[in-house]
């Protein structure tokens, strides 16, 4: 068994004003939307709403701020679980007030998918129970201006998600991969965005850990000029329809 080693992540302020500068976004905008979500999330001293397994409170304060400031029309959540993320996504949405939320989720970890998202958010999301790379691969191309990755972390599944991100994502489209900075699964999400040439990409994907959580994000926009491309841009697989 791997011992647990302790961690320095920085605060949330310092996390978010590192994404401001790598997005291009107002520090203290973002700041404030963080401020703004009462979600919750895990955490392991206290309940705080979702079970162990969930995003921590401080990662889902990031993820609503990024919806938030962003303003997505499309947003794909790869690996919903019971609907943590999902919460925190959608009532930035609704804040917002626009855009929609597609779920993938095959349902190996949890019985019931998304089964803690409040029922006021039925019919601004669709929960996918498929697998993963169909519905990718099926996926129109500039279809979504968002995508959380947070499937199984393997560096397979991790770069097959990250090679069709830069096929999916519009232009100034942001993807996150959770739990890239997590003491077991950490390096396995590293290695598939790395095999995918996201850090050697201009801009790079960087990733960052957020006290007191153990998981961490990577996180990576796609540029609005042309000169934006990856140094080994990904070519897109051909399309195929999900398995009946």
């Amino acid at each position: 068994m791997t011992d647990k080693p302790r961690y320095d992540g920085i605060p949330l302020d310092i996390a978010l004003d590192n994404i401001a500068t790598a997005f291009d976004l107002d520090t203290d905008t973002l700041i404030d939307y963080a401020g703004e979500d009462d979600v919750g999330g895990y955490h392991a001293s206290y309940d705080d709403g979702f079970p162990i397994g969930s995003m921590w409170r401080v990662e889902g304060q990031i993820l609503y701020a990024l919806t938030r400031i962003s303003k997505p029309l499309d947003v794909l959540e790869l690996g919903t679980s019971r609907g943590c993320s999902a919460t925190h996504i959608l009532t930035a949405l609704t804040r917002n007030e626009g855009g929609f939320l597609d779920c993938v989720d095959n349902g190996s970890q949890t019985a019931v998918i998304g089964d803690l998202i409040p029922a006021h958010f039925v019919g601004k999301y669709t929960i996918h129970q498929t697998d993963m790379e169909a519905f990718i691969a099926a996926a129109p191309d500039a279809s979504y201006d968002l995508i959380l990755e947070d499937g199984m972390h393997t560096p397979e599944q991790v770069e097959m998600v990250w090679r069709a991100a830069y096929r999916l994502l519009r232009p100034g489209g942001i993807i996150l991969s959770h739990d890239a900075e997590h003491f077991i699964v950490g390096e396995a999400v590293r290695e598939g965005i790395a095999r995918a040439g996201y850090f050697g990409a201009i801009p790079p994907a960087r990733t960052v850990l957020i006290a007191p959580s153990d998981c961490g994000f990577a996180y990576w926009k796609k540029p609005f000029e042309a000169d934006g491309e990856l140094v080994d841009a990904p070519k897109p697989k051909r399309k195929r329809k999900p398995a009946k």
